[in-house]
């Protein structure tokens, strides 16, 4: 199963998304989160998948057709977190990590499920 299906994914997305109030990591136009889309840096990193600092509201014209908008994102990156804050994901990102245990993917929903209860 791929791991946008699973309800961890849904939480930590709908979290992000909220939590950025709708605005796009990227380009910063603005939209009702539920219209937006949590876009990674690095893509197909599953030691990644789930890092907030990784995972930021994007339009969907960022994530889908500018595949991330990436060079932008990697500049936003560094703003919000620290000069070299990309370089440091993308060592991260090529860590090994295995697939997720259904008891991690049930405890990563409870997580966020919560921390969507707080931000309202």
């Amino acid at each position: 199963m791929s791991l946008k299906k699973t309800n961890a994914w849904k939480q930590f997305s709908q979290y992000v998304r909220q939590l950025e109030k709708g605005i796009c990591f990227t380009c910063h136009k603005k939209k009702p989160w539920k219209e937006m889309d949590a876009g990674h840096f690095r893509h197909r990193s599953l030691f990644t998948f789930f890092l907030e600092i990784g995972v930021h509201c994007q339009c969907t014209y960022c994530n889908r057709f500018l595949h991330g908008n990436l060079g932008i994102y990697a500049v936003e990156l560094d703003k919000k977190y620290g000069q070299g804050t990309a370089e440091k994901l993308i060592k991260e990102s090529n860590k090994y990590r295995g697939a997720y245990t259904k008891k991690e993917l049930k405890r990563i929903a409870e997580v966020y499920r919560e921390k969507l209860k707080s931000l309202q």
